[in-house]
This record gives structure tokens, sequence and C-alpha cells, in this order.
């Protein structure tokens, strides 16, 4: 079975799942671009998503979890305008210093979309690294789509499973 450590971290991981309403990452939001590791990894999301799906500047995308703006600043350049979305304050204000620098207009909205509907509707919608804070997956999905354009798209990047271990 599982050791104390794994099991406090599998703890942890839910933990943060269910106390959403709280800035869970007020503590990392500061430092959050500067580890490398993250940063490559969503580099490598960005580009994967500009092989799959053909922006182009008349879209207007949704970032889900858009926390820092890691993946949104990627691809600023190449849509018309995003709507940022994410419940952390913290992750919020980190973006908010971005947005002079961004390729497009960028709305930074602190709403958690499964409770709050968006008035909006979207070319497509982006995250990273973002659903295994939910808890309600397929509340989300149907949210996604109620908020989609017809013919637009979902592009997720997340972990198969989290232990704990990516946020340690």
């Amino acid at each position: 079975g599982p050791t104390g450590a794994q099991s406090a971290l599998r703890a942890g991981a839910l933990d943060c799942r269910k106390t959403m309403s709280k800035d869970y990452f007020a503590h990392k939001a500061a430092d959050f671009d500067s580890n490398t590791a993250r940063v490559d990894n969503v580099a490598a999301i960005a580009a994967a998503l500009q092989a799959s799906i053909r922006l182009d500047r008349s879209m207007h995308l949704m970032d889900f979890g858009s926390g820092t703006g890691l993946l949104l600043e990627r691809i600023a350049p190449l849509v018309g305008r995003i709507t940022a979305v994410d419940v952390s304050e913290s992750m919020n204000r980190q973006l908010a210093e971005k947005l002079p620098r961004l390729g497009c207009p960028v709305d930074i909205r602190a709403v958690d979309v499964v409770a709050t509907e968006l008035d909006e509707r979207f070319d497509g919608i982006v995250s990273s690294m973002t659903l295994h804070h939910v808890e309600d997956v397929g509340a989300l999905f149907r949210r996604f789509r109620a908020m989609l354009k017809a013919g637009g798209f979902i592009a997720l990047a997340d972990l198969d499973s989290e232990d704990g271990s990516f946020h340690s």
C-alpha cells in the first residue's frame, strides 16, 4: 500500500480540489513562472495546440485555469481575444502584470465556471494543468460545451493522475 508520505500527498491533492474557494496558490504565485520544468511543459503544450488547431486572429478563446498566463501568453499573438478564467486572485494578479506584453486583449475573470455561467461564447476553450483541481469534471465539461460556439474546440492538457507529487 502507499507510504504515510504518499497518503499525505494524496490527501493534500484531494484537499486542494475541495478548497478551490480559498486561494490555494497564494504562496506560489509570485515565483510560479520561475520553475523551468513547468515553463518547458507549457511550451510543449502550446506547441502541440498550435500543431493540432488552426488558430487565427478572429478567434475568442477562454483559458480555463489560466494561472499566471504561461499558456495564453504563447497563443495570444495568434488569436484575437482571450478570456482568462482562474479562481486564484494571486495568480490573476501575476497575469495582470503581463497584460501590456501579451499579443492580444485579455480579460481576466476570477470566477468558478462550474458554479457561474459566463454570458459569452467562445471559439475555443484551452486549459493546461488545471483539471486535476476540479471535483466535478463532468459538470465542467457540460459547462464548456454550453460555452462553445458551433464548430468550436476544446484543447486540454493535464496529468493522468495526481498523487500530490506534482504540487510538492
